[in-house]
Parts: structure tokens; sequence; C-alpha cells
């Protein structure tokens, strides 16, 4: 981490020296090299001021032009920080983001980097609802559902919402609490959200139709009903808007289905 430039928000100063000086990188617990996404993600252990330990992210430079259009446009780690500024302003659970940065080469930007404080105990939903049994499972498919309006009232849709972008926490009063991680494929949406029986943004449907597909895809068809009406409860609304069925449709090929039954698998 030693050659990384920082930009360090406020009252992190301690805890990201403190993470610098842990000594080096231990193996990435995910590395994901695809065509237009190249990344790696370490858990860092505990450190003065981060007694949870910290996930470090590293979207890996594309080098040549590309390299240079990355220099110049907004990249998805700023992008990220960005969204989880505004979860945490709106009162969304979120881990707290302690520093974005970047290495060079050159004039151009080779990586660029996430460092976020870990979330404490949590679970991915997609174990919970395995394990849970019918009463656990509901209460965990609200609170998602709940959350995952309340990040729309918030100004944007998640817009990559499969079973472990979406972790569950008990909160001091013994509550299921929801975190949101993985958030560079959010976008900004009308703010504050409309209900959904007035109107429902092709963003918001698309969140909406990922939670039905994980909840059928793990649970049940009754389950992911059952998160539909959890949301729209949520939003206040009376009765389902057709958007949302048509972008359910969308979502139920046989395409997602194989990838989030994938996903939903052991693990």
């Amino acid at each position: 981490m030693g050659r990384i430039e920082w930009r360090i928000e406020r009252e992190c100063e301690d805890a990201v020296r403190a993470l610098e000086a842990a000594g080096p990188l231990p193996p990435p617990v995910e590395a994901a090299f695809r065509r237009k996404s190249k990344r790696r993600i370490w858990r860092l252990p505990p450190a003065p001021g981060v007694p949870k330990g910290a996930f470090l992210k590293q979207y890996l430079g594309r080098g040549g032009l590309l390299g240079f259009r990355d220099t110049l446009w907004i990249s998805k780690t700023w992008r990220e920080a960005r969204r989880i500024r505004r979860c945490a302003a709106a009162g969304l659970p979120t881990p707290r983001l302690l520093a974005v940065g970047a290495d060079w080469r050159g004039m151009l930007r080779d990586s660029t980097y996430l460092l976020t404080e870990a979330a404490g105990e949590t679970r991915t939903i997609r174990n919970a609802l395995r394990d849970a049994d019918g009463p656990g499972r509901r209460a965990a498919i609200e609170a998602a559902a709940r959350a995952v309006r309340g990040m729309h009232e918030a100004g944007f849709a998640h817009g990559d919402l499969h079973p472990d972008n979406i972790l569950l926490r008990e909160s001091p009063a013994g509550a299921v609490e929801v975190v949101f991680i993985d958030l560079p494929s959010s976008r900004g949406i009308a703010s504050p959200a409309p209900r959904p029986d007035a109107f429902l943004s092709p963003l918001m449907a698309q969140d909406l139709a990922q939670v039905f597909a994980f909840s059928r895809a793990v649970c049940s068809m009754a389950d992911a009903r059952f998160a539909l009406h959890a949301y729209l409860r949520a939003a206040g609304a009376e009765r389902f808007p057709i958007g949302i069925l048509r972008e359910i449709a969308d979502a139920m090929t046989e395409e997602n289905l194989r990838r989030l039954k994938a996903a939903s698998g052991p693990g």
C-alpha cells in the first residue's frame, strides 16, 4: 500500500496510516479479470481506528488510450465512494469509507483503490435465506426490500443486487439490518423517489426485478411475491404497477435464472 496516493476521508487519517504500516498485503479474497472490469479485493486485519478490519478494492488500469480515458473520466472507484457517502448521509447502513487512492505511471493512473471499514459480523443474504426457517426468511426478505426502498428514496438505484451484495447483521436492538456493498454500478434517480404506483423508473424496476429473481431462486415464488409486497408497503403504494411486472418478466429469462441459481449455490 506504500505507493498509493490517498485522498483520506475526514477523521480517518490515523486509521489509514495504521493499515499502511501493517505490512504487506495478504492474498486477495477475490480476483476478477473481466474484459471491462479488472479488480482485486483484500481483507485487511484490524488495526488502530479500524477494530473490525478493512477491505481494500483495486480496479486495475488498462493502459494505452483506455488508461488515458480512465484518467480523465470518473472511475468506478470515485463513483462508488460518492454512493457510499450518500448512503451514509441518508442514514442507510453502509461500510465506513476511509479513503480513495490511485497509483500513477507517468501522467496516467495505473490503478484506483477504495478503502472501507469492514461491516463487522455479517452474512450474505444468500446464506441467511438458505439457512433460515420460514419466519426468518420473511424477516430477511422484508428487511432487504425496505432497505432497497430506502436507497431509492436516497436518490439512487444499486444496479447489481445479486445475493452477495446484500449483507445482513443484527442491530443493537436485535433487528435485522441490511448493508449494501459493491456500489459502482449504481445510478442516480429522481429524489425523492416517486411512489411506484404513480411512476416506476427503469432503474428502480431493475433493482426490484433482481430482488424478485434471487428471492425466487434461493427460496420460492411465494417469497419472491412477498419481497415485492414488502417494497410496496415501504413505499406507501396501493397497487402493482405494470412496469414492475414487465421488468420481472425480463429478469426471469433462462439466462438470468441460470446465473442467479449459480450465485445461490453452495459457497
